[in-house]
């Protein structure tokens, strides 16, 4: 392995500890999180209770975060992968390396204090990694 494609590995592992790190915030804590970023959009002038009424902006801005973590994961593994694959190749593992990462996040969160696993943020997170690996299958041809 070459050094370029040891540091993208190395960029992986480091995002997966971010990941790692934000999963093992107790529910108290992300919810904390949570409020401080709501008021960090709030004082920008955006309302993000007002993009899905009847819905808590708590929920959206978790939910977003979950796509958005699991698509920077799905853009640093793919650059990782297609050093030593083919683009079809580096895409399908990229996505199954994404997804099992989501399920071993969610199991994890089941021994965090106030966190729970859900099916639904590992579809969340899939969608996170399925919208990554496109974005770089559609730049590399």
């Amino acid at each position: 392995m070459d050094r370029k494609t040891l540091k993208r590995w190395i960029y992986v592992g480091i995002w997966m500890v971010i990941i790692f790190i934000f999963s093992n915030q107790p529910g108290v804590q992300s919810n904390k999180t949570s409020s401080f970023v709501l008021r960090i959009f709030n004082r920008i002038g955006i309302d993000i209770s007002q993009l899905i009424p009847g819905i808590d902006a708590g929920f959206i801005v978790r939910k977003i975060a979950h796509i958005t973590e699991f698509f920077i994961l799905a853009l640093l593994l793919f650059d990782a992968l297609v050093e030593q694959h083919s683009i079809k190749k580096a895409a399908l593992l990229c996505f199954l390396i994404g997804i099992l990462y989501a399920f071993s996040d969610e199991f994890h969160q089941l021994f965090v204090p106030g966190r729970c696993a859900s099916f639904k943020d590992i579809f969340i997170d899939s969608f996170g990694v399925l919208l990554g690996t496109l974005i770089k299958c559609t730049l590399k041809n």
